[in-house]
């Protein structure tokens, strides 16, 4: 059984997750899902079926013309270095992401350990940047992903 099709027992096993959209189509399938108002995407990549990556999408944004951008930056260097594969990462220019990532040499697994694991480092590295942005001079357009995007 590979990643996906586990996940997707795991989302059975589990009536809190809410499944919000699943794209198969592509070369990447990808799930998105809520979980305790924060959501969640699942990539996974058939042609690299041992490469698990769950995001945390647009948990804010920052513009280089803000006072406080090099600081954010420090703290997503700073996050991305904390925890082991957890990454805090600037995409399309402006939106933060955190990213759990992991190679699953046993692609035959049972992965309901790995998924709750998954989830709450992704909820920690949050918290962790909800209270960086708190402590410091908050970033005028920073969303704080107090609701789900």
């Amino acid at each position: 059984m590979n990643i996906y099709k586990s996940f997707e027992k795991f989302i059975k096993g589990a009536p809190t997750i809410n499944i919000t959209d699943k794209n198969e189509n592509d070369d990447v399938f990808r799930i998105s899902f809520s979980y305790m108002e924060k959501n969640y995407v699942l990539f996974y990549d058939p042609k690299d079926p041992e490469y698990y990556r769950l995001m945390l999408p647009v948990i804010g944004t920052v513009n280089q013309s803000e006072p406080d951008y090099n600081k954010v930056l420090a703290e997503l260097i700073s996050l991305t270095t904390m925890y082991k594969v957890g990454k805090a990462i600037l995409l399309n220019e402006n939106e933060v992401w955190l990213s759990y990532e992991q190679i699953i040499l046993d692609i035959d697994g049972e992965y309901g350990s790995l998924f709750s694991r998954s989830i709450n480092v992704l909820s920690k590295m949050l918290d962790d940047y909800r209270n960086f942005i708190t402590t410091t001079n908050e970033p005028t357009n920073s969303k704080r992903n107090e609701h789900p995007q």
